[in-house]
């Protein structure tokens, strides 16, 4: 309250306090104004004769300081063409001296109503995430209808409710879901409105002893698709008086505004998501049309190498010589290999797979893994007898070996060492319902700094690289993503700060 008359500041701040406000109180415009600026208001009573700043010019510079508060004109010697001025520059109301109290109280409702019905409606069209629009809510309702304790329960991602949010004190968390649970019940019964009642004295609560510490509860439904899925409960503890037909009034709006805000931020997320699978898809798109248009020319120069390859070894004698370019011959048609199968991921072709004994397959590469920078690397293996064969393409397998190991490679420039590890899955294995079967698991670890928890999160999306700009392409770990998924498989990772990281490969049996 912005006025200079000390007596009538000390009545309007007593009764305001008195029906649930916390008031502050200024001596002239020009305080009321710097004031209005520093706090988080929702009112703001302004007198328009006071010295320093007449309340118009107040009005003016509270707008600019504080946009979202509301301002009602108080004058005594009040016109139509000051009331006019008054709502042009933004005045919410215009009330003249004197004045019932009660009037105040009347348009005081009005404005936190408006306020928070107001925030809640455009939070989820702003920068709140989900978790600040549930407080918001929760603070929103204690505001308008006057509880110490609010539960809002929502549908869960099975097919009962779980306690989304909850203010009030930690020992009733328990009690809350139960709570909310019997008023969505309740709900249902009469008609889905908004429902107030007594659990102390309330015979449908006499099995629920936690409930009768309770002298008022209202029960707002929050609507899905039409039907009531969801209940915000406010409650007032033993000795308070009953919720109204005013409170009911207020429910009736606030119900239908946390549903359609609620709903609205569940849209808005998912054409988040959509818009993300869209950019991601335009990568990939764009990156088939880069792979087709340079794989032509890279397969001639394959076909080059292999050739003369080929050539070179039919002139050699058998010996060392021989044999390292047998083995770059044998590498060069690898690197044959993995160019057909970037090219058919590009295009989101699939090819038929087939049984293949990991312990073999990952041998085959051990002198290409060898041949990788990093003298100062060990790589350590240690192959498991009796493993069952998994179905996958050998060139798929041994491309998700070969980024693995060398992702663990480049993690440590300094020195290391990598494990390349094959196992059967144990019990203790996090593995989906369609892997609980038998299953074979391939694991590389390294002793690397490890990866973050942010950057856990983002590892398997595609073009996201921890590397240097020029080292890296962020395909990788995408890749081997989309291999081991199409082998109705499953990749997990598991890091700490400065103890590595441990990539699992889980692939069914054959």
């Amino acid at each position: 309250m912005v006025d200079d008359e000390a007596d009538l500041r000390e009545l309007v701040s007593m009764a305001l306090a008195q029906a649930g406000y916390e008031v502050s109180f200024a001596c002239d415009g020009a305080e009321g104004a710097a004031r209005a600026g520093e706090g988080s208001f929702d009112l703001v009573l302004l007198d328009m004769m006071m010295p320093r700043l007449d309340g118009l010019t107040a009005l003016r510079e509270i707008k600019k300081a504080a946009p979202g508060t509301e301002v009602v004109m108080l004058t005594g010697h009040g016109s139509v063409e000051t009331a006019v001025e008054s709502m042009r520059r933004g005045a919410f109301d215009y009330i003249k001296k004197p004045f019932k109290l009660g009037e105040l109280e009347a348009v005081a409702a009005k404005v936190v109503e408006k306020r928070r019905l107001g925030a809640i409606a455009g939070a989820a069209f702003g920068a709140l995430n989900r978790e600040e629009l549930l407080e918001l809510v929760l603070d929103s309702a204690a505001a308008l209808l006057g509880g110490e304790e609010v539960l809002l329960a929502l549908p869960g991602s099975g097919s009962g409710l779980q306690l989304s949010a909850f203010l009030g004190g930690e020992e009733r968390r328990k009690f809350g879901l139960e709570f909310c649970a019997r008023g969505l019940a309740l709900l249902e019964e009469a008609g889905g409105a908004a429902l107030a009642l007594s659990p102390e004295a309330d015979a449908r609560f006499l099995d629920f002893p936690p409930a009768w510490e309770t002298a008022a509860s209202l029960l707002v439904p929050l609507e899905e698709n039409g039907k009531t899925a969801g209940v915000l409960c406010v409650n007032r503890a033993a000795g308070g008086r009953a919720f109204g037909e005013k409170e009911l009034r207020l429910a009736a709006k606030l119900g239908p505004a946390v549903s359609a805000a609620f709903k609205t931020m569940a849209l808005t997320e998912q054409l988040g998501s959509t818009r993300a699978q869209l950019v991601k898809t335009q990568k990939m798109e764009s990156l088939g049309q880069l792979t087709g248009r340079v794989s032509h020319d890279f397969n001639n120069l394959l076909f080059i190498i292999i050739g003369s390859m080929q050539l070179l070894l039919e002139s050699q004698a058998p010996g060392d010589g021989r044999n390292l370019s047998t083995e770059i011959l044998r590498m060069a048609r690898e690197a044959e290999a993995l160019i057909k199968q970037l090219l058919l991921f590009s295009r989101g072709e699939e090819v038929p797979a087939q049984p293949i004994d990991l312990n073999a397959a990952t041998e085959e590469i051990k002198m290409m893994l060898e041949k990788l920078p990093g003298k100062a690397i060990r790589t350590v293996y240690q192959p498991a007898p009796d493993l069952p064969k998994v179905r996958i393409r050998p060139e798929k397998f041994k491309q998700v070996a070969f980024n693995l190991v060398k992702n663990a490679r480049d993690a440590m420039p300094g020195g290391g060492e990598v494990t390349i590890r094959t196992r059967r899955a144990e019990a203790g294995d996090d593995v989906p319902e369609t892997l609980k079967g038998d299953c074979a698991v391939l694991e590389v670890s390294d002793t690397g700094p490890g990866i973050s928890q942010e950057n856990l999160k983002k590892i398997f999306e595609p073009f996201f690289s921890t590397k240097p700009e020029g080292k890296g392409t962020g395909l990788g770990l995408h890749i081997v993503q989309c291999i081991v998924s199409e082998c109705a498989g499953k990749i997990a990772v598991e890091s700490r700060a400065g103890r590595g990281a441990l990539f699992r490969v889980f692939l069914p049996a054959a």
